[in-house]
This record gives structure tokens, C-alpha cells and sequence, in this order.
């Protein structure tokens, strides 16, 4: 079952990444280096609340569920019942930062309706998240193919038709319609009923998610701050320069992300049992390893070709922060192996916000200290100098638990 997860997984998110790749190619070249970056910045702010927003409500939901199958259905919808008054609460967070913005009022409309679409795919990912539980990782997959997939496809036509920001944000909205209304029809037929409802362990599901929850809203910080400071610092046009670059190696980050997806339950069944635990962590890191050191090598060595080819020449000084960024592939596949060891376990799972916390301080920090100097390439080593951080981090704190001898439990 794991390997059958892990296939749908990996093809799955083959399909979103050659989409969304794609779309984005197309996106850059299209609106050019200012409006892309005016884009980029309002898709980090949904990937930011898509992450972290969820409060590590979802890990726990995973853990719970994976544990304790028969308390299924009051587990979920308790974190349905919490994870649609978050949703509510973040949307009015974009909100306000759409009405704060020093932009168009195209650039606040295009945040605000990517707002939309947020609050609706945010539960959507809480089902999947039962259905990877259930060990039905594939239905999961299905669906996040149909949204981001969805968003993509639409997004293209949209461009074709002339459509600019606030079409394209458009474009995400409807994929999360599509992707929500596909797993309220699915869900009942292949775990048990959908429902948003408070239970009395709503508080117990709260504590429990603190430590992750902040973790992942640090981590989802500390990926998209570098934007983030350079559109204040530097304006539009470098940080579009260093969006198209960080695109090609970030993408990648989802790919260790959807193999381990189909590991961690079984992870989470084996609670202190190092052992078991370790096996599975040899396996999936040689596959990360074996696939990080090849692409950071063909990322370094043909900066200069992919960037033209994918973007033109109007993004040639992508071309050094790609080369610098390609570097960042080796500790962010490392962190992520390291990383789903300790979410998959509660007695470390209270480390993730020390961990991705010191991320965020060390991402602001040297943002800080090197964007008003070198710009676009300052933001380019600050997110380097970050995962090579949090990576030790994580290491550090797995390291006790998966390589000291113990007996099996």
C-alpha cells in the first residue's frame, strides 16, 4: 500500500509540477518581471496561510487518525468544525493586507479573490489529509491534481484570452470550487460522512497542534519572506527577477514531500519504535539524496540555458540567483527526510517551531542585512544560508531518537 501511495503520489504530482511549471513560464513571460513579481507576491501570501495556516491541525488529524481508525469521524469533523473558522479568520488577514498594500487596486483585487479560493481549498486539504490517514493517499492525490492542475489549465486559457491579475487569481478560485465539490461527492462514498462538527475534544486537538502549528506557519514564512522584504525593499521588478529563478529549484520541494506523505503514517503507527522508524528513514533518504545531488548539479551548470529558454532574455539576471539557489536543493530534500520523522512522532513533534522559528529569524535576518546591499542575489543567499539552518536543526533533533541503539517497543 505504501508503494501504491507513493506511485499515485509521485505521478500526480509529475502532472501539477509540469503543469504548474508550465503556467508560471508562461504567467512570467506574459505579464514580465514587474506585474510577475506583483503575482508571485500575492500567490506567497496563499501558500503561507495553505501551509501554516493550518496550525498543524492537519498533522494531527494525520497522527490521530493513522492511530485510531474507529474514532475516524469524530476526529475529522472536529477538524473540519476548527479548520473552517480559521479559514474565516484568515480570509479576513488577506484582506486587510489586500487594503494595506501600496499597490493598484488590480494587485488588492487579485489578493483579495485568491483570499476566496484559499478559504475553500483549506478544507479541501483537511479531507485529503483523512483520506491519506485512511491510506487512501491516492484520492488525495486525485484531488490536488484537480486543483492545482485545475488552476493551471484554467490560468492558461484565461492568458490566452488576454486576462491579467485578477483573472488569474480567478483561475485559482474556480480550481478550488471544482477540487471541494469533487471530495464532498467522494468522501462519504470512500471514508465515512462528511460533517463540520464540534466535539468535546476540539480543545485536546488544539493543544496538540500548537507545536506544529507554529512550526509550519514559521516554515511557511521563512519560504516566502525573501519575497516578501525584496517587493518592500527592492520593489517589483527584482523580486520578479528572483521569483523566476527560485521557482525552478523550489518546485522540487514538493517531490520529498509526496513520497514521505505516503511514509509518514506508517511512521506515526510506530510511536518510539526507533527501529522501525530508522529502517524507513534509510530507504527514503538514499532516494532523496539520490535525486538531490543530480539536479542541484544540472541546475548550477545550466543556469544560463534554462533560464533563457524558459523565460528570455528580459530575465537574464535570473541566471546567478538560479546558480546560487540550485545549491539550496541538498539541505531542503535533507530537512524535509529529517523533518517527517520528527512530525510523525509526538514525543519530538515539540521541537518544529524552535526549529523552523530559528528558519525565520535567520531568513528576516540575513534578508535584512543582504538585500539592500546585492538585492535579488542577497535574497538568493539568504535562502540559502536558511536551509542549511534549519536542515542541521532538524537533524539535531532526530539524532538521539533514530541513531542511538534501542530496544523495539
Amino acid at each position: 500500500m505504501i508503494a501504491f501511495n507513493a506511485i499515485s503520489q509521485l505521478v500526480s504530482l509529475g502532472g501539477i509540477l509540469l503543469l504548474q511549471t508550465i503556467y508560471m513560464i508562461i504567467v512570467a513571460r506574459v505579464l514580465g518581471p514587474e506585474d510577475f513579481g506583483r503575482f508571485s507576491f500575492a500567490w506567497s501570501i496563499i501558500h503561507v496561510m495553505l501551509v501554516g495556516g493550518a496550525l498543524g491541525l492537519n498533522n494531527t488529524a494525520l497522527r490521530k487518525i493513522s492511530a485510531n481508525r474507529d474514532r475516524s469521524a469524530e476526529i475529522s469533523q472536529t477538524i473540519f468544525w476548527l479548520r473552517t473558522i480559521l479559514a474565516l479568520a484568515q480570509f479576513g488577514i488577506i484582506l486587510t493586507i489586500a487594503y494595506l498594500l501600496p499597490e493598484s487596486t488590480e494587485t488588492r483585487g487579485m489578493v483579495a479573490i485568491f483570499g476566496i479560493g484559499f478559504a475553500i481549498h483549506s478544507i479541501c486539504l483537511s479531507m485529503n489529509v483523512v483520506y491519506q490517514a485512511h491510506g487512501k493517499l491516492y484520492l488525495a492525490s486525485i484531488n490536488g491534481f484537480v486543483v492545482f492542475g485545475g488552476h493551471a489549465i484554467i490560468g492558461l486559457i484565461i492568458l490566452l484570452f488576454g486576462g491579467r491579475l485578477i483573472a488569474l487569481s480567478t483561475a485559482y478560485l474556480a480550481a478550488s470550487v471544482v477540487g471541494f465539490a469533487l471530495n464532498v461527492i467522494l468522501f462519504p462514498k470512500t471514508v465515512h460522512a462528511f460533517r463540520i462538527k464540534r466535539h468535546d475534544l476540539w480543545r485536546e486537538q488544539i493543544r496538540e497542534s500548537v507545536p506544529v502549528g507554529l512550526g509550519a506557519f514559521f516554515h511557511s514564512l521563512t519560504s516566502r519572506t525573501a519575497i516578501a522584504l525584496l517587493l518592500f525593499i527592492s520593489g517589483p521588478l527584482e523580486t520578479g527577477i528572483y521569483s523566476a529563478a527560485s521557482r525552478i529549484p523550489f518546485v522540487l520541494r514538493n517531490v520529498p514531500h509526496a513520497f514521505l506523505a505516503a511514509v509518514i503514517p506508517v511512521m506515526a503507527a510506530h510511536q518510539e519504535r526507533a527501529a522501525t522508524v530508522r529502517r524507513l528513514f534509510k530507504k527514503s533518504s538514499i532516494i532523496m539524496l539520490t535525486m538531490a545531488v543530480p539536479l542541484t548539479i544540472v541546475f548550477f551548470v545550466f543556469a544560463r540555458p534554462l533560464i533563457l529558454l524558459l523565460y528570455g532574455e528580459q530575465y537574464e539576471a535570473s541566471i546567478v540567483n538560479l546558480r546560487i539557489l540550485s545549491w539550496t536543493i541538498i539541505p531542503m530534500f535533507a530537512g524535509i527526510a529529517f523533518s517527517h520523522v520528527v512530525l510523525s512522532q509526538d514525543h519530538l513533534v515539540k521541537v518544529v517551531p524552535w526549529i523552523n522559528g530559528i528558519g525565520f529569524v535567520t531568513v528576516v535576518t540575513a534578508g535584512l542585512t543582504l538585500i539592500p546591499r546585492f538585492g535579488d542575489k542577497g535574497a538568493a543567499y539568504s535562502v540559502l544560508i536558511t536551509y542549511c539552518v534549519i536542515a542541521i536543526g532538524y537533524f539535531l533533533a532526530t539524532r538521539r531518537f533514530l541513531f542511538q541503539r534501542l530496544k523495539e517497543k
